[in-house]
């Protein structure tokens, strides 16, 4: 009996070790995750070299690359390889040279166009250009890149940039290139004045009519009639008196020219002295009351018996008005 118990110690005492040292195997494990879930700072066990986790490429714990990861193009800054800043760089952006050429009129890559012409420079971020024949710089507000875009030859641009042609009173307007060219005219105008570049076309509008090439201008003979001559306003003649009279009367052989005998007159006078129906009316073109017509006529009745009217000589000290 007593050699059985014994046995059953020798045998017991090693069950009891074995227990115990996997006891304390599962006491480790769970002391060991339970205190990585507890706290950040845990040390990471890294499995050991060679082993199926191990990448060589990806970086160790120094954040070092691994033995095969390739090695990088960029410098040790990041921005780029070495001796390169890289296109991001602030330095690469403005880095053309001055901005005051042709090839970077105000800023960098803005070059002069030279299609139709040359450039010439840059002036305060404008391009400057001398243009090709037939061609005009008609945009020029700064960077002004676009050079000599305009073609000369067209009704809008005629010759130089801004010149168009006249489409309100001629047909066809078009351009050679030195002048406006059309076809013809609107009905009741003429072209007088031809000369290049003739944008203002056909402007004569009748009863006006073309002399020596230019439209006459209306004028005023002070009576409440106008007439047409191609002679500047404000200017005096016998014949622009004749005109002034003429459109008064309706008839030339109405009017009389001679000297005026008036006191405080000394030029000759045409007078509308063998008007019928009408006041007779005096156009004075020289002397000191040159400009003036005289107001005061009076008629001797019968209108019709064909007895001059008395005429007096225009003064302007009695309320008498100008002409033309």
């Amino acid at each position: 009996m007593n050699r059985a118990r014994v046995r059953i110690a020798i045998l017991a005492i090693p069950m009891i070790g074995l227990g115990l040292g996997f006891g304390c195997l599962g006491q480790a494990e769970r002391t060991y995750f339970d205190d990585l879930d507890a706290s950040a700072d845990a040390t990471v066990v890294f499995p050991p070299e060679g082993s199926a986790e191990t990448d060589s490429s990806k970086p160790d714990a120094m954040g070092m690359p691994g033995d095969d990861a390739p090695e990088s193009a960029d410098g040790p800054d990041g921005v780029g390889p070495i001796g390169d800043a890289g296109t991001d760089s602030p330095e690469a952006a403005v880095d053309c040279g001055p901005t005051n050429t042709v090839a970077n009129c105000g800023s960098c890559g803005a070059a002069c166009d030279t299609a139709h012409g040359s450039a010439t420079g840059c002036t305060a971020g404008a391009c400057q250009y001398t243009c090709s024949s037939g061609w005009g710089d008609c945009q020029p507000s700064a960077p002004d890149l676009n050079g000599c875009e305009t073609p000369l030859n067209t009704a809008q641009n005629c010759s130089n940039c801004g010149i168009a042609c006249d489409t309100t009173h001629s047909l066809d307007a078009g351009c050679s290139g030195t002048s406006c060219t059309y076809s013809a005219c609107a009905a009741g105008y003429v072209d007088c004045h031809t000369t290049a570049p003739n944008a203002d076309g056909c402007e004569c509008n009748a009863p006006a009519c073309c002399e020596a090439g230019v439209c006459e201008p209306l004028h005023d003979n002070g009576q409440g009639q106008n007439y047409y001559d191609c002679t500047p306003l404000g200017s005096y003649s016998s014949a622009l008196a004749l005109k002034a009279c003429i459109a008064y009367t309706g008839s030339a052989a109405e009017c009389v020219s001679f000297p005026c005998k008036s006191g405080t007159g000394d030029g000759p006078i045409i007078c509308s002295s063998g008007a019928v129906g009408k006041n007779c009316m005096c156009w004075s073109f020289a002397g000191n009351d040159i400009g003036l017509v005289d107001n005061g006529g009076v008629i001797i009745p019968p209108l019709d018996s064909g007895v001059a009217a008395k005429c007096f000589c225009p003064d302007i000290a009695s309320g008498d008005t100008p002409w033309n």
